[in-house]
């Protein structure tokens, strides 16, 4: 698993590549959130766009993801479910769950726009 982190306007953005089947991806997933729950705003986007493959050891990483972001008092959205693991998301209705978008362009314009607590 490759992951790129870039930073908008105090909103993480983690763009992953590879798949996420359990370990060891689950573990850099779990880092690279922690780290950026470091920084102030604790707003992340999870871009998706260049997952291959994800079984449900992936999708509890997006939970799992979420859940430490709520607790630290942050959000986590996704972006970019791509047509690989679309059915996935559909199958497990996961998006009742996290907010998704489009795209990381919409995402950050959506972020942007939400109230400061």
């Amino acid at each position: 698993m490759i992951i790129r982190t870039r930073h908008i306007d105090g909103i993480s953005i983690l763009f992953l590549q590879g798949a996420m089947m359990g370990e060891p991806e689950s573990g850099e997933i779990r880092n690279a959130v922690q780290a950026e729950l470091q920084r102030p705003g604790k707003t992340i986007i999870m871009d998706l766009g260049g997952v291959g493959r994800m079984n449900s050891s992936g999708l509890g990483d997006i939970i799992s993801s979420m859940a430490s972001t709520k607790r630290a008092g942050g959000i986590l959205v996704l972006a970019n479910i791509n047509q690989k693991i679309g059915p996935l998301f559909e199958i497990t209705k996961i998006t009742r769950v996290v907010k998704q978008y489009e795209s990381v362009e919409r995402a950050v314009a959506a972020l942007k726009r939400r109230p400061v607590k």
